[in-house]
């Protein structure tokens, strides 16, 4: 069975949440990945494992400098 977790991505960082970005507690580091699957986030180990994003903000949100969301995420396989 999968899980899916849920995370606040901003600026290249990980979060648990927005609450947790404005403490500035972050978990990881993520970079956006273009593949044939289109655009997704993979992050840094975080507690040992390597997540997936299922979604990324549109390029419309990025136009409007919106480059931050709460998103799914999954494990990767290892």
């Amino acid at each position: 069975m999968t899980m899916i977790v849920f995370a606040y991505l901003r600026d290249g960082a990980v979060y648990r949440d927005f609450e947790s970005w404005e403490e500035g507690d972050r978990l990881g580091r993520y970079v956006v990945v273009l593949g044939r699957e289109g655009k997704h986030a993979e992050t840094t180990p975080i507690g040992g494992k390597t997540y997936r994003s299922l979604w990324l903000w549109s390029d419309k949100d990025e136009e409007e400098e919106r480059d931050h969301a709460t998103v799914p995420l999954i494990l990767m396989e290892e």
